[in-house]
């Protein structure tokens, strides 16, 4: 769930839950919130706070990933903008044979988000949120490293 409220964020998380959803993935806001989502199942909660303290530690580090930890400290949220000309640019996911230990989340084009699929061609310009597990992000970097991917970081 990630809407802006975390009351609404809380009843999708229940539902989903209920639903038999495999994993439930919720944004917080409020610290309040955090214990909440822990009693109530949720697999991984993503602490806003948490969020813009690593999106500002990015800026001022110049870090080429943004971090965001959740409350099990074991997930990681990796965003990058794919540039003109990369080895992405005009490609579909699928043409690169990336680590099976991360998953493409979220794509945005222009105005939209979208979830990727293998078919799907990303372009100069699309921003992209990989999730992966925090043990997995040296083997993740030394991949778009290798590949040279590193260049469209943000």
């Amino acid at each position: 769930a990630s809407t802006e409220s975390d009351e609404i964020n809380f009843i999708t998380s229940q539902i989903a839950k209920q639903s038999d959803v495999q994993t439930v993935i919720t944004f917080a806001f409020s610290k309040e919130y955090l214990s909440l989502y822990a009693k109530a199942g949720v697999d991984r909660v993503v602490s806003y706070a948490e969020a813009v303290v690593n999106e500002f530690t990015n800026k001022v580090t110049g870090s080429v990933m943004l971090r965001v930890d959740t409350l099990q400290n074991d997930i990681m949220m990796n965003k990058f903008t794919v540039e003109e000309n990369s080895k992405l640019d005009g490609h579909q996911i699928m043409e690169h044979q990336f680590p099976s230990d991360m998953i493409f989340g979220i794509v945005k084009k222009e105005n939209q988000l979208i979830i990727p699929t293998g078919l799907t061609v990303l372009q100069k310009g699309d921003v992209v949120t990989m999730i992966l597990l925090k043990e997995n992000q040296e083997k993740v970097e030394k991949y778009f490293k290798e590949k040279k991917f590193l260049g469209v970081f943000r």
